[in-house]
């Protein structure tokens, strides 16, 4: 498959039709899958405690652990190092731990790096936690309809488990950067706002400016480039945990204070904590002794709003997609009373895929049709393609968007239809009414969804009522109220045939703009939330028409009825973009 994002869809593709719909079928998530995971399961947990002697975990079987949750996910970047041993990377006599994987009565070494295995041991250890889940050893690497399975359900093994650990090789060197991060825990759990008045406001602004510095420089870790770990940031959420390591001579030297204490070699930062650190900050600076300190520092009262948002703005790219982009007034709306877990994360997610697009483009991915398969996962697509069927990454997308009901669509009504392909689908009679009363949701310019409504009417009416005689009056009196009066999504008085019954010259249609990339198409597209906001009239969609018969993926004599679907053209993009 081709990254061909640079190039118009009119580059890449001749004839829009020749997709067939067998190249897509209908794809539910493997439930036997991730309901049946092997994991690696620690021996003895309290035996293990420490790792000096080393660890040999047994790979379970498939169905071992039936409908498990109580594990830990690991999110990390692949190595190429086989070793069963962890260099610490000093000088230190004492003897590194090993690490085995025992696979069915055979001991052998593991397949991922063995520090990246002994730190998620470490973690699961202190967690009490038996069992972990890491795809080099989990999924069987060998076995290309196993691969497939989990990949098809990777982001609900991350969000499902327990516990989800994100292995970072940004290494903490000095005490300060460990108290720095420490302080992040203090502030959440230190909730009575006197006990900062000691510290002072000086000493608060430079924690808060050192916190963005120290996060900004944690940001470059390699870890925060793989187009696979955000989508397991992404599935992770707010319980994702970063694991930092800590340096040899600041480990030798680290004593545990205010309930904060290193996981083996590592510090522990939880994504919810993180992303909302300014956020409480900002309500223990409302203390009234803090401030009336900053009442009597006019440089530092000037100082510490921009600190707080230049920190919140930082700890965002660490969030990733849960909070990033979201003004700190509004993440701090979410929450209670300031501190504590979010009431509801998904007031606050605004993740559109022109987003989830830009934000998979912007990561190494080197098999191109994996990014495929992370945008389905983002999205929960329903309908998937083998990653054969296409050569073009851009076009797949397309495709993809299409089967999904993605990509914004009109209603035709034609006299010489073609037969139905993957852009253009026939309609039952049932399929038209339930889109007329979708239409009367909208309260966006009351003139133009009034006029698609009576096309929809006509249509019924013409194909259906009149000709149709062994209907009562009752029956198409409801039809008639259906369309034209209020909504109502009582159909009880309509006959079953309806729901097969297919409409001979209505046609829902996906119109492509060729001379737009990927990319630029994805920006034209106004989300389910937003349609009302469109402004979309008659002439918007005459021009759709006019433009999909100039490129043939319409017939001469067709004619637009309504707009369709979730989706809508921007006004602005039709304009442009659909001229010919």
């Amino acid at each position: 498959m081709q990254r061909d994002i640079d190039f118009t869809i009119g580059d890449i593709v001749e004839n829009l039709h020749d997709p067939p719909l067998s190249s897509f079928a209908q794809q539910n998530v493997p439930r036997a899958t991730y309901s049946n995971l092997r994991f690696l399961k620690i021996p003895s947990l309290n035996n293990n405690r420490n790792l000096i002697s080393g660890v040999t975990c047994e790979l379970t079987e498939r169905g071992a652990h039936s409908g498990e949750v109580n594990y830990v996910a690991v999110s990390y970047c692949w190595s190429s190092s086989n070793s069963t041993s962890l260099d610490t990377g000093d000088d230190s006599s004492q003897p590194s731990p090993t690490v085995q994987v025992n696979q069915n009565g055979t001991v052998r070494p593991p397949k991922c790096a063995a520090e990246v295995l002994i730190r998620a041991i470490m973690f699961a250890i202190s967690k009490n936690v038996s069992l972990i889940w890491i795809d080099q050893e989990c999924v069987d690497q060998n076995d290309e309809t196993d691969i497939q399975n989990h990949l098809r359900c990777n982001h609900i093994i991350y969000h499902q488990a327990r516990f989800k650990i994100g292995l970072l090789n940004f290494e903490l060197t000095s005490k300060r950067q460990i108290d720095c991060l420490g302080g992040i825990q203090l502030v959440h759990r230190l909730t009575d706002s006197r006990i900062y008045r000691g510290w002072g406001v000086r000493s608060i602004l430079k924690d808060i400016q050192f916190l963005t510095r120290l996060v900004r420089a944690i940001s470059r870790d390699r870890w925060f480039t793989r187009a696979w770990v955000f989508q397991e940031r992404y599935s992770a959420n707010i319980d994702m945990c970063l694991l930092l390591p800590v340096a040899g001579e600041i480990l030798e030297s680290f004593t545990p204070g205010f309930g904060i204490d290193l996981i083996g070699g590592d510090f522990a930062m939880v994504i919810g904590e993180v992303c909302t650190v300014a956020v409480v900050w900002r309500q223990h600076l409302s203390d009234p002794g803090l401030n009336a300190q900053l009442r009597n520092n006019t440089s530092i009262n000037a100082s510490l709003p921009e600190a707080l948002n230049s920190l919140h703005d930082t700890v965002q790219f660490l969030s990733g997609p849960i909070f990033a982009g979201t003004p700190l007034n509004i993440v701090w709306d979410t929450f209670p009373s300031g501190a504590g877990r979010p009431r509801d994360i998904n007031s606050v997610r605004n993740f559109p895929i022109q987003r989830a697009f830009e934000e998979i483009e912007s990561c190494d991915c080197q098999v191109v049709s994996d990014r495929v398969a992370i945008l389905s996962n983002l999205m929960g697509f329903e309908w998937r393609f083998p990653t054969t069927s296409f050569k073009s990454y851009s076009f797949a997308l397309v495709s993809l968007l299409v089967a999904n009901a993605y990509f914004p669509a009109v209603l035709v009504r034609t006299s010489n239809p073609r037969p139905p392909d993957l852009f253009s689908r026939s309609l039952t009679v049932m399929d038209l009414i339930v889109r007329a009363n979708n239409l009367k949701t909208l309260s966006a310019d009351t003139s133009a969804l009034q006029l698609e409504l009576s096309y929809i009417s006509r249509a019924l009416c013409e194909e259906v009522v009149s000709e149709d005689e062994t209907l009562s009056v009752s029956i198409k009196d409801a039809i008639q109220h259906l369309v034209e009066g209020p909504y109502s999504d009582n159909y009880d008085n309509l006959p079953e045939s309806f729901l097969t019954l297919e409409m001979t010259n209505v046609r829902s249609a996906n119109i492509v703009p060729l001379s737009l990339t990927i990319g630029e198409i994805l920006k034209g597209v106004v989300g389910v939330n937003h349609v009302d906001n469109v402004g979309l009239g008659h002439t918007h969609g005459a021009i759709v028409i006019g433009y999909g018969i100039q490129t043939n993926q319409l017939r001469a004599g067709d004619i637009f009825m309504a707009f369709d679907g979730a989706y809508r053209w921007r006004s602005g993009c039709i304009e442009n973009s659909f001229s010919w």
